[in-house]
């Protein structure tokens, strides 16, 4: 039996006001923020400045290395082009990007800006702390946050798109009925999910074709059964996706009256689609 499945909320739309107020500026860098997170690049959360020489707002983004930088252009370019795949740049060590890479990479990421209107990428220069070569996106008004936000999440659309086809295999399967399933989101690049049940991760992990229960779940499961239950999810999707999942039990509080749960980690881009395939493959099945 299949579930109605109601639309996800729309993004919150960004400030797209040229020349934003302090709260209004405040507003964006905090989107901007979620955006970069939800990305996976690492820098300082971007910061409002309000004492230009204007005296109006803007936000900058500081200490970009060269891997957040390369992966900052990979997405701009891809969110630039809808019709193209995301070619994601292969993770670097930072201690091994040294200073004329991490300058090939500025000057990438300039020509990427620069085809947005964004402009205020600072030249590489060491951090003043490590010593790595960093570099800042300074003097960012309201429409080129907005840019840099729209376009962020366009070149994350393959994230999003198989975070809600997860969502909807899940629901599909009747998986939240009376029990607490996590929404998957996107975080650090990764399809993230969160706390279920044991008797959900039970159904959860037959679903994905694992080996029958060996007895009955009581209704509240101690911690040898919560742990087989786990352990027999993690192989089944181990199995089904040719990938690893972290899992983490959590088990019942006597004192607190906590039942039983089991955290599920992050899911890589592929690895989350196998799964989406794997569930679309059962709901056929059943």
């Amino acid at each position: 039996m299949r579930h109605h499945i109601p639309p996800r909320p729309p993004a919150e739309a960004p400030v797209t006001t040229a020349h934003p107020n302090f709260s209004q500026a405040v507003a964006s860098s905090s989107g901007l923020r979620r955006a970069l997170r939800n990305a996976g690049i690492n820098c300082l959360d971007p910061v409002v400045d309000d004492e230009t020489p204007a005296r109006r707002p803007v936000v900058h983004i500081k200490y970009l290395d060269g891997s957040a930088a390369a992966l900052l252009a990979a997405l701009l370019r891809a969110g630039s082009n809808p019709g193209s795949e995301t070619a994601l740049p292969t993770p670097l060590v930072l201690e091994s990007m040294a200073s004329e890479q991490t300058v090939a990479v500025r000057n990438d990421l300039q020509s990427v800006l620069a085809d947005a209107g964004i402009s205020g990428l600072t030249q590489v220069e060491p951090h003043p702390r490590t010593g790595i070569p960093v570099m800042h996106l300074k003097h960012l008004e309201g429409s080129a946050v907005a840019t840099l936000v729209s376009l962020l999440r366009a070149g994350m659309r393959d994230h999003f798109a198989t975070a809600d086809a997860l969502h909807a295999a899940f629901r599909a399967h009747g998986l939240n009925a009376g029990s607490h399933f996590p929404v998957p989101v996107v975080r650090q690049l990764r399809i993230c999910l969160g706390e279920i049940s044991v008797h959900t991760a039970l159904a959860l992990g037959s679903l994905l074709g694992a080996a029958p229960f060996p007895t009955e779940l009581t209704e509240v499961p101690d911690y040898p059964e919560s742990q087989l239950v786990m352990d027999r999810l993690y192989e089944a999707v181990k199995t089904t996706t040719s990938g690893f999942m972290d899992v983490q039990l959590h088990p019942n509080c006597m004192k607190c009256g906590h039942s039983p749960t089991i955290s599920l980690g992050a899911f890589k881009l592929n690895m989350a689609k196998r799964l989406v395939e794997a569930l679309r493959s059962a709901d056929e099945q059943s």
